[in-house]
């Protein structure tokens, strides 16, 4: 099933989909916590746990506000 189709279920209140998006988007948030934290000097590295945590805060409010017209469901997750 696609992130966008999990989304519309989502929002249809079904809630138990929410950890099914979040597996299936969890790669992509990490591999941008890492892009963004690769920037910084090493000991800067150990925030990537808080990145990715927010990144599933950022993942709850992309359901909330995700339009279908304006792409990809991980386009709509910025944090």
């Amino acid at each position: 099933m696609t992130n966008e189709k999990i989304v519309w279920k989502i929002r249809q209140g079904s809630g138990e989909y929410i950890p099914v998006l979040w597996d299936n988007i969890a790669p992509f948030v990490e591999w941008k916590a890492s892009r963004y934290l690769s920037e910084y000097p090493q000991h800067y590295q150990n925030l990537k746990e808080d990145l990715v945590q927010e990144g599933y805060f950022a993942m709850l409010e992309a359901v909330k506000s995700y339009d279908d017209e304006k792409g990809a469901f991980t386009t709509s997750v910025s944090y």
